[in-house]
């Protein structure tokens, strides 16, 4: 009697999975294939896993209804980078797919069937059963728009396995420059001239169909030419390349952001490597790298971001699959492209906090991932600034480290105003008399300026100046923050919003005042100084949609601000050098937020704020804390002097990169829920990770509650290579549980504590 075989199924979607399902005849799939399956009591489509043990006894398992694939839609090595994301990051690999796949698996797009190129080459039929010889002619006639159905499941499976034919999952018509025309072998040949003067090329040589597919007189003829079998269309697909040399991981410092990329490009071109994937940390930087990286490597590079469709971001995936597309330019996801496992990989601006995945689990960090992903292929990364964790990677020898010359000659100064003694002689201002000044040249010279401050509304904290109570989120026990533009109060973790009351709530007295000041406040006393300005604001609040991003930056690039005024994202503007004149409002909100990687954040934004400079600009910081080791560092332009001082505070605390971090957030409606389950969790966690591990104690999270959750976390400290063990991953995703009203997230290598 045949034992009777079991694989784990992964869902992308909730419940995720993975379970257990009973295979019926045949050969089992290989990881990353699709099945069709019965969840619950619906037919959903999943993914192969590995094969499973049979389960206990008196469980049934369920039968797998269908295995779609022959070949797997994710590739063996895409696979197991999934595998490794979800044992690392405490996950389920059925979440890590749903960064992987850029359209939903049960998409309402069908398969079609096409010839492959080497059946194409010469499609003899003799000695075929006459179903199959019906089925490749039937695909054959569909040419280029292929076809759903030609023949009998089991015959199209034996077709596919044979080469005969290639099965594109959720297809629409390939591009023409992946699908060429050949000439059968057969016969004489057509008679007509242009025919056979287009028969007689493709004798000499296959050609892509975008050859003849733009003039009608040619496309007229290879059409007679497929009709009447004298020629025939093949979907390309690429041998994968041979691999590379492995050198050291390399990290480019200093130089100018193209120069860095450039210098990465050719490191991992002189190691051999022909398939290449460009990480970009923004969106908006990957039209900028894809003209860079073409330029310098002399043939294309596709784009790969969330700014296109997911039909455009699919065809990409399809080809990659297919090895037609050997260069990629794209953001964080990108590194799950089916490209070869030879691929090398630069991570450009790796110091980047957008390469940390933080909308839904596996909070994964491309930069890390890269490094499992490079595994074989060269690495490269580069960085004006080089995050602690890749600094600390070159101290121990583990990646090797190039300062690149500066760009262009010294950089512009970078003046420093100590407030306290603004406010000390002025009283309290927003805007210091050098902030004002520098405003006001910019202005009668019509050029650019660019203010920055990293908060958001008008002012981030309203109190009533009688009894000192603060206007809080009744679901996030969070100080409001005042939007002067809705009149309105807003938290910023539940997106609650109430009226600005006149009275205070619990005294009655009509004296509520803000402190502080965000991007719409700065704003408003920008065009109180300049009424005739035109003033722009680039902040979260009021760019709220992809359009809106797009429309105004547009606008900036047509000149139609002479002032923008925002958070981080007006940092994008630092790209045109008719911007000569920036300014930091409040070099404390980074310098203070209570964070550990505090001071490297402030470091890094005032070094960016230095690099894609023209000669002419000009840089003025205000702060509170003139004398801070970070500021002192960033206007004396030494790395060295700040990583030192840096370093060695993070090596006494045992913090990254000394040690890596997880932090387990409980949430549970009830406190004292959350409390049990909390320490609960701190219990289990120094089971699962070991002696070595410095387990802390339960605690309130710093925003205690949020969405009427309360909220406790569990920070652990663990040696860098005990959370990849198989087991420990494993254990630590099986926290990560709903049971009822109880939540529980694990964020390993977290960079946001609250």
């Amino acid at each position: 009697m045949t034992a009777e075989l079991y694989v784990d199924v992964h869902f992308p979607r909730p419940p995720f999975g993975p379970f257990t399902y009973r295979l019926a005849a045949g050969p089992p799939p290989a990881p990353g294939c699709r099945l069709l399956v019965e969840l619950g009591r619906r037919r959903a489509v999943s993914l192969a896993g590995r094969p499973a043990s049979p389960p206990p006894s008196g469980v049934t398992a369920k039968d797998v209804q269908q295995t779609l694939d022959v070949e797997p839609l994710l590739p063996l090595p895409s696979w197991e980078l999934l595998e490794y994301v979800a044992r690392r990051y405490a996950s389920s690999v059925g979440e890590a797919t749903r960064w992987a796949l850029p359209i939903p698996l049960d998409a309402r797009r069908d398969d079609l069937l096409f010839l492959t190129e080497e059946f194409a080459r010469g499609p003899a039929l003799e000695g075929w059963e006459a179903e199959e010889a019906a089925a490749a002619a039937a695909v054959r006639e569909a040419g280029w728009l292929g076809t759903r159905a030609a023949g009998p499941p089991e015959i199209i499976r034996g077709l596919v396995e044979r080469g005969v034919l290639a099965l594109e999952p959720y297809a629409a018509r390939p591009p023409l420059d992946d699908v060429f025309a050949y000439a059968s072998p057969e016969g004489e040949g057509p008679r007509g001239t242009r025919g056979r003067q287009l028969w007689e090329e493709l004798a000499a040589g296959p050609q892509p169909l975008r050859r003849y597919y733009g003039e009608a007189k040619s496309r007229a003829a290879l059409r007679r030419l497929l009709r009447s079998r004298h020629a025939a269309l093949g979907l390309r697909t690429a041998p994968a390349p041979p691999p590379p040399e492995e050198p050291a991981p390399t990290l480019f410092a200093g130089g100018s952001r193209r120069s860095r990329v450039e210098e990465a490009l050719g490191a991992v071109r002189e190691g051999g490597a022909e398939t290449v994937l460009l990480l970009a940390p923004e969106i908006h930087l990957v039209p900028a790298f894809q003209t860079w990286a073409a330029d310098f490597w002399g043939e294309p590079f596709q784009s790969y971001s969330s700014e296109a469709s997911p039909a455009a971001r699919w065809e990409v995936f399809r080809r990659c699959r297919r090895g037609t597309v050997r260069r990629v330019v794209g953001t964080r996801s990108a590194l799950f492209l089916p490209l070869p496992p030879a691929t090398a990989v630069v991570v450009a601006e790796e110091a980047a906090s957008a390469y940390k995945q933080w909308e839904g689990s596996p909070y994964y960090h491309a930069r890390d991932v890269a490094f499992a992903r490079a595994s074989g292929a060269p690495l490269a990364m580069t960085a004006a600034a080089p995050s602690l964790e890749a600094y600390g990677a070159v101290a121990s020898g583990e990646v090797a480290l190039r300062h690149l010359p500066r760009a262009g000659g010294a950089r512009p100064e970078l003046t420093v105003v100590d407030m306290a003694g603004v406010v000390a002689a002025e009283g309290p201002v927003i805007f210091s008399a050098a902030l004002i000044e520098e405003l006001r040249a910019a202005r009668r010279r019509r050029e650019r300026a660019l203010v920055i401050v990293n908060r958001r509304g008008y002012v981030p904290y309203i109190y009533c100046e009688v009894c000192g109570r603060a206007l809080q989120c009744p679901a996030c026990e969070v100080a409001f923050t005042y939007h002067r533009d809705e009149q309105t109060l807003r938290c910023h973790y539940c997106l609650r919003r109430e009226p600005l009351p006149r009275r205070c709530p619990t005294c009655g007295k009509e004296r509520l005042t803000g402190v502080g000041f965000g991007t719409e406040k700065l704003a408003a006393e920008v065009r109180l100084l300049f009424e005739e300005a035109r003033i722009g604001r680039a902040d979260s609040d009021a760019l709220r949609t992809p359009l809106q991003v797009k429309t105004f930056w547009a606008d900036f690039a047509a000149g139609k601000f002479d002032v923008v005024v925002g958070t981080q994202m007006a940092l994008r503007a630092l790209d045109d050098e008719k911007v000569t004149f920036v300014a930091v409002a409040n070099a404390d909100t980074a310098l203070n937020i209570p964070d550990f990687r505090a001071a490297e954040y402030t470091f890094r934004m005032l070094t960016q704020l230095r690099e894609p400079t023209p000669a002419r600009r000009r840089l003025l910081l205000q702060t509170f804390h003139p004398d801070h080791y970070a500021v002192a560092a960033a206007v004396a332009d030494d790395f060295e002097a700040f990583a030192r001082r840096e370093l060695e505070f993070r090596r006494r605390l045992r913090l990254p990169p000394y040690t890596r971090l997880i932090n387990v957030v409980v949430a549970e409606r009830k406190a004292a829920a959350a409390r049990a389950a909390a320490e609960e969790v701190a219990a289990r966690l120094a089971d699962i990770l070991g002696p070595e591990a410095e387990v802390g104690v339960p605690t309130p999270a710093p925003v205690a509650r949020r969405r009427g959750y309360r909220r406790w976390q569990v920070l652990a400290r663990v040696p860098p290579a005990t959370i990849e063990r198989a087991q420990a991953g494993e254990a630590l995703a099986a926290l990560v549980r709903r049971r009822g009203p109880l939540d529980v997230t694990v964020d390993v290598d977290p960079y946001d504590l609250f």
